[in-house]
């Protein structure tokens, strides 16, 4: 009986997922980066519910299993009166809650999870995690209004041929937000649906190659 219910559980989790993302499924994120199944505090033994459950989770929408980052971030600024409305929101919150090292790994499931403390690449403490004006502006409106032609492409009207679409679809449709802001899902692909295993290692999730400028050059001018 408890081999049926858990057989159930995991069923119920799968089609929920799928029906938010049908053109993900349990077997193209197996193996990728965000499959947790292997990790030691991973107690779930199923590869979606870390971050999504379908039930009493964090947020309605994307029915979100993790804890949720609530520091400050500065972010790259592009001009002085954005400053104060050039904060991440939507999606990129999610991403940022497990990778600005402020949230332990295993905070899921309503649980606070391990203390952490990031790191930088010789292992000293990492005071600078919530500081990513280095990085690539996130939470920005960019729209055909707002493009401006000497940078940037008319998102509206011009198309790209992502690694997940058959077809090229519109820089609006394929890489914004419902609000037309550029996220971090603009760039790289959660659940690594598209690029093969070698490309994985290479591309860090993106959802098109870098070779060429290719994904660059999707938004912006030469």
């Amino acid at each position: 009986m408890k081999a049926n219910i858990k057989y159930f559980n995991h069923a119920v989790v799968c089609v929920v997922f799928l029906l938010m993302h049908p053109n993900t499924s349990a077997k193209d994120t197996n193996g990728f980066r965000h499959d947790f199944v292997s990790k030691s505090w991973d107690t779930t033994d199923k590869i979606c519910v870390i971050c999504h459950a379908p039930h009493n989770t964090t947020l309605s929408w994307p029915l979100w299993d993790y804890s949720i980052t609530k520091s400050a971030y500065t972010l790259y600024v592009i001009r002085a009166e954005y400053a104060e409305r050039n904060r991440p929101e939507g999606t990129s919150k999610l991403c940022l809650s497990c990778h600005d090292g402020t949230v332990g790994v295993d905070a899921y499931g309503g649980t606070d999870g391990s203390p952490v403390q990031a790191t930088d690449a010789s292992g000293n403490t990492k005071e600078y995690i919530t500081i990513r004006s280095p990085d690539h502006p996130i939470s920005i409106l960019y729209s055909g209004e707002t493009a401006n032609v000497g940078l940037l492409k008319n998102p509206i009207i011009t198309t790209v041929q992502l690694a997940n679409s058959e077809v090229p679809v519109t820089v609006t449709a394929g890489m914004l937000s419902p609000a037309h802001k550029v996220e971090c899902a603009t760039c790289h692909d959660v659940h690594k649906t598209a690029l093969s295993d070698e490309e994985e290692d290479n591309y860090g999730l993106l959802i098109m190659k870098t070779a060429d400028g290719q994904l660059c050059l999707s938004c912006h001018q030469k």
